[in-house]
């Protein structure tokens, strides 16, 4: 098996002629050990206000992007509250599912809803 290394945000430069710039601006890099399997997807959304389910406190500001990622370890959003230290507020384990999924390969937004799609486990 490989080694899984850290999910990581990349930001672009786009030069007056439309050319991007290099080397790219890491704007974000994920804790490996938060890190539970390799990533299949990430999209970068705004997932509008985000609250704490135990205490209520607020997690993510509506009009800053989220960063969503999906892999075989399960669904992890991360969130900044605008200050770019970036932090893991909702997190769905694969294991969690308890069946045959073995991946999550992709994620849309579809209103409030997140659209997730899945593979099943090799095997």
């Amino acid at each position: 098996r490989g080694v899984i290394g850290p999910s990581k945000l990349y930001i672009f430069e786009e030069g007056s002629n439309g050319t991007l710039g290099h080397p790219p601006v890491v704007a974000w890099v994920e804790d490996v050990r938060d890190a539970r399997g390799s990533a299949r997807h990430c999209l970068l959304a705004d997932l509008g206000d985000i609250y704490d389910n135990n205490t209520g406190s607020q997690l993510s500001i509506r009009g800053l992007p989220d960063i969503i990622i999906t892999g075989t370890g399960g669904l992890d959003i991360y969130s900044s509250m605008g200050n770019l230290e970036w932090r893991r507020v909702r997190s769905i384990p694969i294991e969690d599912m308890n069946d045959d999924t073995g991946a999550f390969l992709g994620v849309e937004i579809l209103g409030q809803h997140l659209i997730i799609a899945t593979r099943t486990r090799w095997g």
